[in-house]
């Protein structure tokens, strides 16, 4: 089922039908990558492109997406508006550009990109990349300026017809004055077109059919009547001609709308207009207020003459147009646009200080909830603060401020986001203020970048951080992992030097208890837990969890508490506690959920698909698994995906698929390899040690498991389970006491070996494989096809069916993008259909799908 990605239209589009048609028509045929609706502001692109893409989706397997532009400031943030648009989740170690890549490489789906012009010339160079990139996407795009690249397609969006002179009697059947009628009639019930024919044509020529223009000048019916209104107009197009050769016409006639709207309005009218402009993404009357001293009657009044829409969320929002054209007013005072923008910057910093303690338990998701509201003015407000180098503001917003991005999963932008702070506070002069910022960013910045998968990067400014904390002889605040030391613990554990690990985190838990700090007492515990456990000492581990549960439950972090009843999950399994193991992850998976915490969800889904496969429920096992495939796949988190790939690697070694195990394993350990994940890397080692075992290569499967068994960076339950398959192979491991084990970098150079070795093995169930899917027909009962479909055929489709992209599909069957199109398009032919879900209907009706 396609997901709704499209804001439902807020008024009846008028007189586009011949625009829509021809616009609809072009995004549909598959030439046409890139369309441009081309015009000047306010000629009514953006509600043509909405309703194109609600009547156009169809043609598009995944549907469309909507991208409002007009909050970015910037074209580096366009990667991150297309993914929040997409309700995509940036994490991993990814560039957010190349994530988003990765998500829409072979997605069949069309991006409405609004509002373009502000992000050129910058943004084109996204654009591109995106069109190369990902070959089934489509682009609509509104723009005042043409994109100039080779694959664009114009579309030159002029005004609503209007009437000639001899043609007012039939002024009814015109889009424009269709238009002014429309809006007149909602602040004027009374309005008579057959009363004011003459005035309403005239409006519309003047403006030249303008719609926004239309608008504008219907909302002055409140004060004025239409003859009044055209006069107004007419004065200010006489002045505002200009002798300048490149200028539009229509700029000039909008500008003389513009320019009459701000003189209708008082002086403390438009002084609050001018500070509005300021604000992004929408505010509160609260924050009106605050900020550019607007009250409820002056909003209202600027909502009454269409300067400013109240939305049903209770927010008010400006047009980017009208905002800019604000913006322009504001800037004309330097003092005055200095003074609103630094009250924009306090008042949303003071936003994220006052929900700081909410984000350290009790109130969680409240915060959340209530900062994502103000998600684009909290990002302008930091920008601002670390650009001018506030040292104050940056300390009073900076955890609360980090904190939303980790809940929502925005782990590259949050890494973004500190780096800069970084770099700007090394140009402040140093001080004892200054160095408790820098020490503050450098620890939240390793953790970020661990989130990421950059351990070397994390592991530096930790131990920066780190030093400056000792330099100042001064505490990290009571929050939760603002201690170095901690930091440092998981990184040794990633690492597989469990002792370290150890030796820091009770270093941590001794100093945190000292200090009272119980928000780093529980990370301290949650440490000492996760490393003792992967020494296979379950009870200290299980005693270790249950204190970082009860600090938990004495701070009111839910969201950290799942990851703790992960860790009481984990012991319950290594104990063969199963069902209890089972409770733990089930109620884990809850809370993130609750959190709406995709990455959360799927570090539960992967502990419930391992209690499955150990119960040799392999079914459960399988799907476990592979919902949480599909979501590390959509939030980008190559380490959960790791994870969930060897799982399904091993529930395929139990089913005796050794086929579909080798390729999960193989894409397991490359990732695994490629993010230095020595304890992954080994259990991968592990199953693949099996899988060599069963495919008859004994030799060299005892010599891989020989290695996990005896590296002391493997889990204990990593070792167990090389020591069965061992004992399965009649074998006893010998390792000389005077050769050392492998270091990560040899180990990581072992992977590469065994890729390339575990790729070119020749499977005992491959043979009868290749017979089954060869060229054989599939005719079931009711299939009347000329040309029924091959089994491979119906394979693809199947996953058609289940809404796999195109990538989806070619990772599931280990074939490339290019093959899995080839099969398509020969499904459309024999089923004479155009697009997927044609064929999927059809398929349906023929009785061909599971």
């Amino acid at each position: 089922m396609v997901k709704a990605r499209l804001p439902a239209p807020p008024t009846p589009l008028i007189g586009r039908d011949k625009e829509l048609g021809d616009v609809v028509q072009r995004v549909a045929d598959p030439a046409c990558r890139l369309l441009t609706l081309l015009g000047p502001g306010g000629i009514g692109k953006t509600r043509l492109a909405l309703q194109a893409a609600i009547e156009g989706e169809a043609q598009f397997a995944e549907g469309a997406c909507f991208v409002d532009l007009q909050p970015l400031e910037s074209a580096n943030f366009l990667p991150v508006a297309i993914a929040d648009a997409l309700e995509l989740p940036l994490s991993g170690q990814q560039e957010p550009e190349t994530q988003l890549k990765n998500y829409l490489r072979g997605r069949e789906m069309l991006l409405v990109l609004d509002n373009f012009e502000h992000l050129l010339p910058a943004g084109v160079n996204v654009i591109g990349r995106i069109l190369a990139g990902a070959p089934d996407v489509t682009l609509l795009v509104t723009s005042r300026e043409a994109l100039n690249l080779r694959e664009e397609w114009l579309y030159p969006l002029g005004g609503l017809p209007f009437p000639t002179n001899d043609r007012e009697k039939d002024a009814g059947d015109y889009g424009a004055v269709q238009l002014f009628t429309e809006r007149a009639h909602r602040v004027q019930p009374d309005f008579s077109l057959d009363e004011e024919r003459r005035a309403v044509v005239r409006i519309c020529r003047l403006v030249e059919g303008m719609p926004l223009a239309l608008e504008l000048a219907a909302s002055w019916m409140r004060v004025l009547n239409c003859a009044a209104i055209a006069d107004q107009i007419q004065e200010d197009v006489a002045f505002l001609t200009s002798s300048v050769r490149n200028v539009p016409d229509k700029h000039r006639s909008m500008q003389a709308v513009f320019d009459h709207s701000w003189r209708l309005l008082s002086e403390g009218e438009q002084d609050a207009y001018k500070r509005l402009s300021v604000f992004r993404g929408g505010f509160t009357l609260k924050a009106a207020e605050a900020v550019a001293g607007a009250s409820l009657p002056v909003l209202s009044t600027l909502a009454n003459k269409s300067l400013l829409r109240p939305g049903e969320d209770g927010r008010y929002y400006l047009h980017e147009l009208l905002r800019q054209y604000a913006e322009e007013r504001l800037g004309q005072s330097a003092a005055e646009a200095a003074q609103v923008r630094r009250l924009h910057c306090d008042y949303y910093v003071d936003l994220l200080s006052r929900h700081g303690e909410d984000f350290k338990g009790g109130r969680q998701q409240e915060a959340v909830a209530r900062i994502e509201r103000d998600r684009e003015n909290v990002r302008a407000a930091w920008q601002r603060a670390v650009k001018q180098k506030r040292v104050p503001a940056m300390r009073k917003a900076l955890y609360p401020f980090a904190y939303f991005a980790e809940f929502k999963g925005r782990y590259a932008e949050i890494v973004g986001a500190l780096e800069r702070a970084l770099t700007g506070l090394e140009e402040v002069p140093a001080g004892r203020e200054r160095d408790r910022a820098l020490a503050e960013v450098l620890v939240l910045l390793g953790w970020s970048y661990i989130r990421v998968g950059r351990h070397g990067k994390a592991q530096a400014v930790l131990e920066r951080g780190r030093a400056i904390y000792q330099q100042l002889e001064a505490a990290p605040p009571d929050v939760l992992a603002t201690d170095p030391l901690l930091g440092l613990a998981i990184l040794a554990i990633i690492a597989g030097d469990y002792e370290r690990a150890l030796s820091l985190a009770e270093e941590g838990l001794r100093l945190s208890e000292e200090r009272g700090d119980a928000h780093n007492q529980q990370l301290a515990f949650y440490a000492l837990s996760s490393a003792t456990l992967a020494q296979g000492k379950y009870e200290r581990a299980r005693r270790y969890a249950r204190q970082a549960y009860d600090v938990t439950q004495e701070t009111g972090n839910e969201w950290f508490r799942a990851y703790v009843l992960n860790e009481l999950g984990q012991v319950a399994q290594a104990l063969g506690q199963y069902d209890q193991a089972r409770q733990h992850f089930e109620a884990s998976y809850a809370i993130k959920e609750s959190f709406n915490d995709p990455e959360g969800q799927g570090v539960a889904l992967n502990h419930m698909g391992a209690v499955a496969w150990r119960q040799r429920d392999l079914e459960k096992a399988g799907e476990l698994y592979r919902r949480s495939v599909a979501i590390y796949r959509e939030i980008s988190d190559r380490g959960g995906l790791a994870t969930a790939l060897n799982g399904l690697g091993n529930t395929a070694l139990a089913r005796g698929d050794l086929t579909s195990a080798r390729r999960r394993l193989r894409q397991a350990l490359d990732i695994a390899a490629d993010i230095h994940y020595v304890p992954l890397i080994l259990s991968v080692l592990a199953a693949v040690g099996e899988l060599l075992l069963r495919a008859g290569k004994t030799r060299r499967g005892v010599e891989l498991l020989t290695l996990v068994e005896g590296h002391p960076a493997g889990e204990e339950e990593t070792k167990e389970r090389a020591r069965r398959c061992l004992e399965w192979a009649g074998e006893t491991p010998e390792r000389p006491d005077q050769q050392p084990p492998e270091g990560p970098a040899d180990l990581i150079a072992r992977c590469q070996t065994v890729l390339d070795e575990v790729a070119a093995l020749k499977l005992p169930d491959e043979d009868e494989r290749e017979r089954e899917e060869g060229d054989r027909f599939i005719s079931p009962p009711g299939q009347r096809l000329a040309e029924p479909l091959t089994e491979r055929e119906l394979e693809v489709l199947q996953h058609i069916a289940q809404g796999l992209t195109n990538q989806e599909v070619a990772d599931e069957l280990v074939i490339s993008v290019g093959t899995v199109k080839w099969y398509t398009s020969q499904i459309y032919g024999k089923l004479d259909v155009g697009n997927r879900t044609a064929a999927v209907a059809r398929a349906r009706e023929l009785g061909l799908l599971r």
